[in-house]
């Protein structure tokens, strides 16, 4: 992966922990790491839905332009696989704040 592409992707994915920084109040409660995650779970599955909806829009370009060629179609069945993938993870992100809420609670 391009380094500019990884910095900026570590950025965009940190800022929902920035944006608490602000407060000036420190994570003090379970209530305050939920509310982190969350907000990271939010920001995660917005930005991979607005990449799977540009990745569909290229996908459907390549089906429309392949011309029967077998290995282009091939090929775009490869990145819509892939991008449904993404999006099931993505939704997935929403059960993991819960799955944790849970951990933490019991303890």
């Amino acid at each position: 992966m391009n380094k500019k592409i990884a910095i900026f992707l570590l950025f965009i994915l940190t800022l929902p922990l920035i944006s608490f920084a602000d407060n000036g109040s420190p994570v003090t409660s379970i209530t305050d790491v939920l509310e982190v995650l969350q907000t990271a779970a939010n920001w995660f599955l917005a930005i991979v839905l607005v990449l799977a909806i540009i990745i569909f829009i290229y996908v459907g370009f390549m089906f429309m332009t392949a011309s029967g060629d077998a290995e282009k179609i091939e090929k775009a069945k490869k990145m819509l696989f892939w991008a449904i993938i993404g999006v099931i993870v993505a939704l997935l992100s929403y059960g993991l704040r819960e799955l944790i809420k849970n951990l933490l609670e019991r303890s």
